[in-house]
């Protein structure tokens, strides 16, 4: 055989392991980058709900005579607020509940995020693995107290429900909340 010939043979093998390699890596950071906007977009949706409930604590409590925040620990707050604007007062609860993994992903981390509205309760399974409140008074200093607490810090972290080369991707948001009707 043709030397010529045998060196194109091993040249083109060479640029063809070349171009797989490449074409395998494109597809790995294409496969990670689709689930990490994946969390990106289950936090996100979570923040918003989370964030419009967080502005109206106390909006048309009467918070001489009422605790805007009835209760808070580490993973579940519970407010007043007129929260559908009518005229009266609705209880709203966030519950992020450990005892209650979502089974319907293949993600082992996630659990239930309950949102309570009067007695009324919305599952969110959207991956969330942590939800942490954390209270503050006006001086930045924590609190057990909801009566003192004049600043909310929330904290959530999404996972995606399925993994990708054993990996779920995280996203994580955190915000702190300053409610002008406690304030």
């Amino acid at each position: 055989m043709n030397i010529g010939t045998t060196i194109s043979f091993i040249i083109a093998g060479l640029i063809l392991l070349a171009i797989l390699n490449v074409n395998t890596s494109l597809m790995t950071d294409s496969g990670t980058a689709t689930l990490d906007q994946s969390a990106k977009e289950q936090v996100d949706a979570v923040a918003s709900v989370l964030s419009n409930d967080m502005r109206k604590i106390g909006y048309r409590v009467n918070v001489s005579s009422d605790t805007a925040i009835v209760s808070a620990s580490q993973h579940s707050i519970t407010f007043k607020s007129d929260w559908n604007n009518d005229g009266s007062v609705d209880l709203i609860t966030w519950t992020f509940d450990t005892s209650k993994p979502v089974t319907s992903t293949d993600n082992p981390n996630d659990y239930e995020l309950i949102r309570t509205v009067n007695g009324v309760s919305t599952v969110l399974n959207m991956g969330v693995t942590q939800f942490n409140i954390t209270l503050f008074d006006n001086s930045g200093d924590v609190v057990a107290s909801p009566i003192l607490a004049k600043r909310i810090k929330v904290s959530i972290i999404c996972e995606t429900p399925e993994s990708y080369n054993g990996h779920y991707s995280p996203a994580s948001w955190q915000k702190i909340f300053t409610p002008v009707n406690i304030n």
